[in-house]
């Protein structure tokens, strides 16, 4: 079946649904039991949590779940690198991250990078789906499913506004209005951030506007429609430190002329449709997203030597997808239309501030992609479930070099993959309230455009990037008080795309393996007069390692790049009658290596070297101190520590130095 053949199924598969329309579409649920209905490990970090832990970004937030690190790389959480379960997690490539159940990278098949993060203030919850569950979602789940859930219209009238102050001259202003009429729910939110970053100078500057409307027209049909625009202008820049420079001052920032401008704007329309046996979703969105780089060009060895040019990096990127998916009581299938298109251009500028030049190269890629799936929840008992699934992803993308060098090119071409995506889960009750589990589904990440086809539009003939993930658990309550869960995980991730010489430039050559167990604990109790105890802990143990020599610079049993053998997470939590509530966290990162080569010695030029372990404590708390009056405050890196985050892209970047935010929260 051809490519052609298959939009016309999906079409005329959306048709036959009379127009319905989806409205959130969730990974996991809002229900107490919701993770022990997943065919696989899955996590939630609640509306309650994130309220008590008062995270500063969505990275700061995901570090509490086991199996997931992010490498902060510019310090404002504003491109966090998410790694699952011993994958690379360079800008996050491999994970699926979603917004309300829809994709937010800027081309998800054809340039999966996360230039944008949802801001934390406005999210409601966050899911993590790392098992089989995510044969219902994709591209991209070599690591897993990251899903940002905002939050609704409210039942009644809320108007909320929250101001605060942090260190480095930082505010954050916003406003909520929620409302219902009968029938109808509007939200609308404001966010606004800006500061002067804890690198000196790395100025930033944010713009976050959401709108949400809800319509309620029977007791089968719910309409609604979102609308999401934001901006950034930021001082983020590629430039790390050299050694020397990270010794000296480890908060200096030389490129203090780069600028990044980033400005996204989306919208989508929904419907929920309940019939006597099904809920029936469809879900039409789109969003564009221009991302427009700016930075100094630098020598660097030693030192950096600045020069008195710089580049701009400058992509335009428009999405657009239609979506159905038809849930009966064991039953779930669906099928997607997916385009995408990248405007990219290179600029050189004169000078280390222009923001405009001569052409370089000029670039337009595209994709378009169909993809089915289904999965079944078989019950061979009142106590046991197997969950079967099945996807299908087919998809062509085009590159047309327009310019390259300076000098005009059109050269063109095309590529057409297709992949089946196969996943079975189990469940099984050993008492009313422990659940065991295990699974093994297929990740899946296609080759992105700039590899699936050359310079000059000539197919490598690649296959998707692939992975087979197993793992068994057992999860659930040791006590009403206490929750818990434990998983052991092996990754073979394989097919990766890798630099070759001959006839082709890119190969499938690269493997590695990732053995690992995750353990989660939560405990929260009431206590005499009113107060209450709140509390939990994470460990990761696991072993990444590369199992060829394909990837530049790794042997046989190198340890993947950005991998921590360890990471440790708890925090303690006090809530009181009187409205108050506090809590302290820690978050322990193990020593990751920078290369594949795992080299040991920190280079001169602050590139490469061991990333040394690291331990950052935080405390947040907050005060009622009327029905309508809360204050809040926080401390991030209580003791200011000074450490490596990164040595990635070019040199040190450092950690988060102590950020200390008060504010107050007033409810009209």
């Amino acid at each position: 079946m051809n490519y052609q053949h298959l939009l016309l199924l999906t079409l005329g598969f959306s048709l036959a649904l009379q127009g319905t329309t989806l409205s959130e579409v969730e990974v996991i649920g809002h229900s107490p039991t919701a993770t022990q209905e997943m065919p696989g490990s899955a996590d939630v970090i609640s509306e309650e949590t994130l309220q008590r832990a008062q995270p500063l970004t969505t990275g700061e937030a995901l570090m509490r779940v086991p199996g997931v690190s992010v490498r902060n790389e510019d310090g404002l959480g504003l491109r966090p690198n998410i790694s699952i379960r011993g994958i690379n997690g360079n800008r996050s490539k491999k994970v699926l991250l979603l917004e309300d159940g829809l994709p937010i990278a800027l081309a998800p098949y054809g340039e999966s990078s996360a230039y944008y993060s949802p801001q934390i203030d406005r999210i409601a919850r966050i899911e993590v789906l790392k098992g089989s569950g995510s044969i219902l979602y994709g591209p991209q789940t070599i690591g897993g499913v990251v899903n940002f859930i905002t939050a609704e219209p409210p039942s009644s009238r809320t108007v909320k506004t929250t101001l605060a102050m942090s260190s480095f001259d930082t505010n954050k202003a916003q406003v909520h209005y929620g409302n219902r009429w009968g029938d109808h729910g509007l939200l609308v939110n404001y966010l606004r951030r800006s500061g002067q970053g804890f690198r000196s100078p790395m100025p930033f500057d944010i713009h976050d506007v959401s709108i949400k409307y809800g319509f309620t027209q029977s007791e089968r049909s719910e309409l609604s429609l979102r609308t999401h625009y934001y901006t950034e202008r930021s001082a983020s820049t590629y430039t790390g430190l050299t050694e020397s420079m990270f010794q000296e001052d480890p908060r200096q920032n030389p490129a203090i002329y780069d600028r990044l401008y980033v400005e996204r704007a989306g919208v989508r329309l929904g419907h929920r449709y309940y019939t006597d046996f099904a809920l029936i979703h469809t879900n039409v969105y789109g969003y564009h997203t221009s991302r427009n780089w700016w930075r100094q060009d630098f020598t660097r060895s030693n030192t950096l030597v600045p020069e008195q040019t710089n580049k701009g990096n400058n992509r335009y990127y428009t999405v657009a997808g239609l979506e159905n998916r038809i849930e009966w009581d064991a039953l779930t299938v669906g099928a997607r239309v997916h385009h995408e298109f990248e405007d990219r251009k290179k600029i050189i500028g004169a000078s280390p501030t222009a923001r405009s030049g001569s052409l370089n190269s000029h670039e337009h890629r595209s994709t378009d992609a169909v993809a089915t799936y289904a999965q079944y929840q078989y019950a061979v008992n009142d106590r046991v479930d197997i969950i079967p699934g099945l996807r299908l992803e087919h998809y062509q993308q085009r590159r047309a070099i327009l310019v390259e060098g300076d000098q005009a090119k059109h050269k063109s071409g095309t590529t057409q993959t297709t992949a089946w995506i196969p996943g079975i889960g189990a469940t099984a009750y050993v008492t009313d309230q422990v659940q065991v589990f295990g699974g093994v589904h297929r990740g899946f990440a296609p080759a992105s455009f700039g590899d699936a086809l050359d310079i000059n539009g000539q197919d490598q003939q690649l296959d998707p990037e692939e992975s087979w993930n197993y793992e068994a658990g057992i999860r659930g309550a040791l006590s009403e008080h206490t929750h818990f869960t434990s998983t052991a995980f092996f990754t073979d991730y394989f097919n990766q795309v890798v630099a070759t010489s001959g006839t082709y430039t890119k190969a499938n050559g690269g493997r590695s393996q990732t053995t690992g167990v995750e353990l989660g604990l939560q405990y929260t109790r009431p206590l005499p007069n009113g107060f209450q105890l709140t509390s939990s802990a994470g460990l990761t143990l696991q072993t990444a390692i590369y199992t060829n020599t394909s990837i530049k610079g790794s042997a046989v049993g190198n340890r993947v790049q950005y991998t921590p053998s360890e990471q440790y997470q708890a925090s303690v939590g006090l809530e009181t009658a009187k409205g108050f509530s506090v809590e302290v966290s820690g978050v322990h990162t193990g020593m990751m290596y920078s290369d594949a080569a795992n080299t040991e010695s920190g280079s001169a030029n602050g590139q490469t070297g061991v990333i040394p372990a690291y331990t950052v404590y935080n405390i947040s708390t907050s005060q009622a101190f009327t029905p309508r009056l809360i204050g809040f405050a926080s401390i991030k890196n209580l003791f200011d520590l000074t450490y490596i985050a990164s040595r990635n892209p070019e040199g040190i970047m450092p950690g988060n130095s102590r950020i200390i935010e008060a504010g107050i929260t007033y409810h009209y």
